[in-house]
């Protein structure tokens, strides 16, 4: 395991974030691989690091395996005070793996700009 310290931070590569979140949902790479659509080698590329899978097979990872998708993709949760309503989520989730959006940062822009354009007061 390559392990990067960022000060006295641990952080670990995608692919270490990809394979411990599959071992914490108890899941080998062959049960993993047809849940988020690869190949049970294809799963092993992405958390060897050979190869990175798009932004849909980590949403789809993350839902599978119940691991925070900002914790997985390696990128920070959102500032803003505004907290997504269940319903907007599953919108967003579903334009992703309907595949009407290219990648997970489209279908977050398209349910961004719904969102400005109809803002609802923060959910808590």
């Amino acid at each position: 395991m390559t392990e990067i310290r960022t000060g006295a931070i641990l952080t670990f590569t995608l692919g270490e974030r990809l394979r411990k979140a599959r071992e914490s949902a108890g899941l080998q790479q062959d049960q993993l691989a047809p849940l988020v659509g690869a190949h049970r080698q294809t799963i092993s590329r992405w958390e060897t690091g050979l190869t990175t899978p798009r932004s849909e097979i980590i949403l789809r990872w993350s839902l599978v395996t119940h691991v925070d998708l900002f914790w997985l993709r390696g990128t920070e949760p959102p500032t803003h005070d505004y907290v997504m309503p269940i319903s907007e989520a599953a919108d967003m989730i579903r334009l992703v793996l309907n595949e009407r959006a290219s990648s997970f940062d489209e279908a977050l822009s398209v349910w961004c700009a719904r969102r400005d354009s109809n803002p609802q007061p923060s959910v808590l």
